[in-house]
């Protein structure tokens, strides 16, 4: 996939998995998220295994993908899956900037919600939760059947 398209799947796809490793222990979790400028937001708690993996190992990778249904084929070797995948890798840190966090938190409810007309978060809500942000280093991408973004 070209990185246009990557990035045009980060934006539109629901739903993602973390993936994690402490030491040599793999953990993969989904997460609602929210991508921006090559940075991938989510929220967590204050305690909990995701924390403690991304504590001891900042890197990381997130993956999301678009699963459209089968491709029927005249045999079972001739089957596929019509889908759009991507990867990113990079380093987790914790917002620690009031503002920032406020500012994410809020187009995470956005991208779930929708629009609509609530208050800022306030500062006990905040302080009940991270928010954690990947610096996206680097992607890769995949689809089935594989198409260019000029068609």
């Amino acid at each position: 996939m070209e990185h246009k398209e990557m990035e045009k799947l980060l934006q539109e796809a629901n739903f993602g998995r973390l993936g994690l490793a402490k030491g040599s222990k793999p953990y993969v979790v989904p997460l609602c998220f929210y991508y921006e400028d090559r940075a991938i937001y989510f929220h967590c708690g204050l305690e909990g295994q995701k924390l403690d993996y991304m504590r001891e190992n900042k890197q990381v990778c997130f993956q999301v993908d678009d699963v459209k249904g089968i491709v029927k084929g005249v045999s079972p070797c001739k089957y596929n899956v019509q889908y759009r995948s991507v990867i990113a890798f990079g380093k987790v840190r914790l917002v620690e900037d009031s503002d920032q966090k406020q500012e994410y938190l809020g187009k995470l409810a956005q991208k779930y919600i929708g629009s609509c007309d609530w208050p800022r978060f306030s500062k006990e809500q905040l302080a009940r939760v991270n928010l954690a942000v990947i610096e996206v280093e680097s992607m890769t991408g995949k689809a089935y059947p594989r198409h260019t973004s000029g068609q």
